[in-house]
């Protein structure tokens, strides 16, 4: 899973073994735990360059619900790129991408990286070639405004 770059820097910092474990759990298809994590989600990151090779990131959102495994290999979503946004060209046609949902409340975060392609009614099915869940040590707890239990915040004063 790891190319030869990342092999050579974990082989300097002593850290071959721990990585060995992490790619082990680096799969290439959709487990059932984790489609029922992103059909859960309401947003999704997507990353991926544009036509001229420059790295975007960009915010993929829906009701819950607007991403589904549609088997174990792809991940149906059904939004795309609002117009204007550096990638809806690249996105419009296939591309290599690297994803992430979260879950902040939860503190759960979940990747899925490999090729997007339209899905003919504007949102992107993606083969998967890796899907891993990533450790919660850097996610801090949040709720969405929109949750009951988020606390509701007063509006600035106005003068």
């Amino acid at each position: 899973m790891y190319h030869p770059g990342e092999l050579a820097v974990q082989q300097r910092t002593g850290l071959r073994e721990r990585a060995g474990h992490t790619g082990r759990s680096i799969g290439d298809t959709i487990p059932p735990v984790a489609a029922r994590f992103l059909t859960e989600r309401r947003t999704l990151v997507v990353g991926a360059a544009d036509g001229d090779g420059r790295l975007w990131a960009t915010q993929l959102s829906g009701p819950a619900g607007f991403l589904r495994a549609a088997d174990q290999r792809t991940l149906a979503v059904a939004a795309g790129p609002v117009p204007g946004d550096p990638l809806a060209a690249a996105l419009a046609r296939p591309a290599e991408v690297g994803t992430i949902a979260l879950d902040p409340a939860g503190r759960r975060r979940m990747r899925l990286n490999g090729r997007s392609a339209p899905d003919g009614a504007g949102g992107l099915l993606i083969s998967a070639a890796q899907v891993y869940a990533n450790c919660p040590k850097h996610i801090r707890r949040r709720s969405p405004a929109d949750s009951p239990h988020a606390r509701r915040r007063r509006p600035p004063p106005t003068g």
